[in-house]
C-alpha cells in the first residue's frame, strides 16, 4: 500500500529523486516499532481485512504517515483517518 501510494499516486507532482528518497524510508519494521513505541495506527480496509489507507499518529498528536493506496483514492478514506485522528 505506502510503496504504490509513493510511486504510483500522480508522479507529475514530485521528482523522481523525491519519490525514491521517500521509498527508501518506508519499511514495515519501521511500522512494527512505531505500535512498539505506542503510536496509534489507524486502518480503513474494505471490509474484507484488506487495507486501503492508513495514518500513523505519533505521541503528541503528530501525523508521521498517511498513505491511500492509489486504487482507492477519491474516495474520502484520507479524509476520514484525518477525523479520526482529530478524535
Amino acid at each position: 500500500l505506502t510503496l504504490a501510494a509513493i510511486r504510483l499516486t500522480d508522479p507529475r507532482v514530485y521528482s523522481p529523486a523525491q519519490v525514491d528518497a521517500w521509498a527508501a524510508r518506508y519499511s514495515m519494521q519501521r511500522l512494527l516499532d512505531s505500535a512498539a513505541r505506542g503510536d496509534r495506527i489507524l486502518v480503513a480496509d474494505d471490509g474484507y481485512d484488506r487495507p486501503e489507507a492508513y495514518a500513523v499518529m505519533e505521541a503528541g498528536a503528530h501525523i508521521d504517515m498517511l498513505y491511500t493506496h492509489p486504487d482507492h483514492g477519491g474516495r474520502g478514506l484520507a479524509r476520514e483517518l484525518l477525523s479520526a485522528c482529530e478524535a
